[in-house]
């Protein structure tokens, strides 16, 4: 199981929540945040999501960025209280790192 974090940037029509949520309910756990932040929780590989992502998105004028978060100190930032949250709950094969949040 991993953490990805992928950011959109909507050039075209941006897509909204309830259309996106299909896609993001085949991971086993995501959170949304900032009106186009994801970080998705899940057995899957980075390329899924990817190609996943690619089927939804203009790529001819929208863009994305996917990345794992990965290890001890591998991400720092400020967040919605319910972000942190999210982060930090009991998860059955992952334990979250100490980090920045």
């Amino acid at each position: 199981m991993r953490f990805m974090h992928l950011s959109i940037v909507w050039r075209d029509t941006a897509k909204t929540l309830d259309q996106l949520r299909p896609i993001f309910n085949l991971a086993d756990d995501w959170v949304t945040y900032g009106g186009n932040n994801w970080i998705i929780y899940t057995s899957e590989d980075i390329l899924t999501w990817h190609e996943r992502m690619r089927a939804v998105i203009n790529i001819s004028v929208d863009s994305f960025v996917i990345c794992e978060v990965i290890g001890k100190d591998s991400f720092y930032g400020w967040c919605p209280r319910y972000v942190v949250e999210w982060l930090h709950k009991p998860r059955p094969s992952y334990i979250l790192p100490s980090s920045g949040i």
